[in-house]
């Protein structure tokens, strides 16, 4: 039964491919030549053998030669977000991991050190009231008062802009007595504070 034989063009259009594409395909013969004529194809082997072709290689089985096409336009791709990261770079729009980390750890440390100092700069106005509300308002005013200097705070004060290194190299720990992250032990009256566990 004949299928029919069509030019290079035609397959080409019909399997969605380059005319060069085709000629590879069938160099590597997954579309069939008809040997009427030459540059002329047989249809239904073609498409036939094209399908068998992605299946293949849907399953796994690649066992054609990668497509030259294909992986230039990914190393193209991949080399344009490579420029484009490199340029996002260059106009300061990205910051390396280390001065985001190092800002973010003065920032704690900082919010830290604010935070400990409230029973310091509240137990004398606390002592000689005996009002719940009034305590907790107090507290509640400091803590407020903390939390906007947190929204004000400025990295730039403590990370050289060259450098991302900090200019400001005292720390929580040195101001309070307490490592980062440590926990305070029960303080007996008369004793002085305890120090923290890193």
């Amino acid at each position: 039964m004949s299928t029919g034989s069509y030019p290079c063009s035609t397959i080409a259009k019909l399997l969605n491919l380059t005319e060069r594409r085709v000629q590879q395909l069938a160099k590597e013969g997954v579309v069939v030549r008809d040997g009427k004529g030459k540059g002329r194809y047989d249809l239904v082997g073609s498409v036939r053998g094209y399908i068998k072709y992605l299946q293949e290689r849907s399953l796994g089985k690649d066992l054609a030669p990668i497509d030259s096409h294909v992986e230039k336009a990914r190393l193209l791709r991949a080399q344009a977000d490579k420029t484009e990261l490199e340029v996002k770079a260059l106009q300061k729009s990205l910051l390396p991991v280390t001065q985001i980390r190092m800002s973010w750890m003065m920032l704690l440390s900082s919010f830290r050190s604010r935070m400990l100092s409230i029973p310091a700069k509240t137990a004398h106005l606390l002592a000689p009231i005996d009002d719940n509300a009034e305590i907790e308002r107090i507290l509640r005013e400091q803590i407020y008062e903390g939390l906007t200097e947190l929204s004000d705070y400025d990295p730039e004060k403590f990370i050289g802009a060259d450098q991302g290194m900090p200019q400001d190299t005292g720390t929580a720990s040195e101001t309070d007595g307490i490592g980062m992250g440590g926990s305070v032990q029960e303080t007996k009256p008369g004793s002085q504070r305890g120090t923290g566990k890193v």
